[in-house]
């Protein structure tokens, strides 16, 4: 198993696929946005008649050597994985890039993620109350 991943595809990519944190299926290959997310993405783009191969996929975390806790796999987010995000983006030079997930959009455009704390019995549970579900889009400028 590889103990990092790497953003990939085409180096000339109009568009470029984000991901939050890099997966167990993106470490057994070695290459980010692969496995169930690979299957999901190839159907989700063949659907509006483009191809995985087409793009660039990275993710913003692409190791889990910075885990918040041993026994979680909530990753500590630090700005050095944003300063490599933003020279790969630098790199390939997309014309639009696709965050997906709320780590994603943070890194992109300092958004946080929101959550609600609710009681339950036995521990506190967050639930997602925005970030990117309040994000409406917008076209960044000065990556």
């Amino acid at each position: 198993m590889n103990l990092r991943v790497s953003g990939h595809g085409n180096t000339d990519a109009q568009i470029m696929l984000i991901g939050d944190v890099c997966g167990d299926s993106d470490l057994q290959s070695g290459l980010a946005l692969s496995g169930d997310s690979k299957r999901i993405l190839t159907k989700i783009l063949q659907s509006v008649r483009m191809s995985y191969e087409e793009l660039w996929k990275t993710a913003l975390v692409k190791d889990r050597g910075n885990l918040a806790t041993p026994d979680t796999n909530r990753v500590l987010v630090t700005q050095e994985y944003k300063d490599v995000l933003l020279n790969e983006i630098n790199s390939i030079k997309p014309n639009c890039i696709l965050g997906l997930g709320s780590t994603a959009l943070w890194a992109l455009t300092g958004i946080k993620p929101k959550t609600k704390k609710k009681e339950t019995d036995d521990r506190p549970v967050y639930i997602p109350t925005g970030g990117i579900t309040d994000w409406r889009g917008s076209i960044l400028l000065g990556m």
